[in-house]
């Protein structure tokens, strides 16, 4: 996590230290960890990498919606942004504040990072997924409307799928996403886990190259996640995923 620094408001820079805070528990085998502490609040992130895909759990508690906090890193990254639980909004470009909200997404382009964010609620969890760039020029060729970002990415501009507007993550997504999650904390970076996370990626992208958000969606994570594992209980493979049909 070389390059990546955190700001306060009120604090200025906040240390970035190697590990995870004690109180954390939802760690994950083989992580490269890295957390910030400061009095009760705290930031944990964890980044593992399946196939050439790197994934980065970020989760943020006892946060301040008096303060605000930023990020900066160089480094430009193309993602696939979920917002699990709890709500900020977040300023990604220096121009304009969007609200993250729990069970939403973003597909991005970010030349670098340096954003601002007001968060809402004192707790939030987010995941991203961060696609290289020789996979995102496979999947352009696949879906033509990915191929202004794949532009803005090469011109090392900001790109959003959604015009900076989170869609809401459909019910078979969320499935998906909760079956993948519990698979890498179980330490499974396989073949299974790549090929569930590809078939997220493509099932995100026509989601929003649709345009069809789900409307339908009045469930939220730990809805579905009692879901699958009622299922888990009346079989015991985790290779076949759980399909939950709306």
């Amino acid at each position: 996590m070389a390059g990546f620094k955190i700001f306060s408001k009120f604090h200025g820079e906040l240390q970035l230290q190697a590990g995870l805070p004690k109180k954390f528990n939802k760690i994950i085998p083989g992580a490269e960890c890295g957390y910030v502490a400061h009095n009760e609040m705290y930031m944990a992130f964890q980044r593992v990498k399946v196939g050439p895909y790197g994934l980065v759990f970020s989760h943020y508690n006892g946060m301040s919606n008096s303060d605000r906090y930023s990020c900066e890193d160089d480094e430009p990254v193309i993602e696939i942004n979920f917002n699990i639980d709890g709500k900020a909004r977040i300023d990604l470009t220096s121009h304009d504040w969007v609200v993250f909200q729990p069970e939403y997404h973003e597909i991005m382009i970010l030349p670098y990072v340096k954003d601002q964010v007001h968060f809402l609620t004192n707790n939030l969890e987010n995941f991203g997924i961060h696609i290289p760039y020789s996979k995102f020029k496979l999947l352009a060729k696949k879906f033509k409307h990915l191929r202004p970002l794949l532009k803005a990415y090469e011109n090392q501009k900001f790109g959003f799928l959604n015009k900076k507007i989170p869609i809401k993550t459909s019910i078979k997504s969320m499935a998906l996403l909760i079956q993948l999650t519990q698979r890498i904390e179980r330490g499974l970076y396989d073949q299974i886990t790549l090929e569930m996370l590809e078939q997220l990626i493509e099932q995100s992208l026509v989601q929003d190259i649709e345009n069809k958000p789900s409307k339908k969606l009045k469930f939220s994570y730990v809805d579905i996640e009692r879901v699958i594992n009622f299922h888990r209980k009346l079989r015991s493979d985790l290779s076949v995923p759980v399909s939950i049909k709306i």
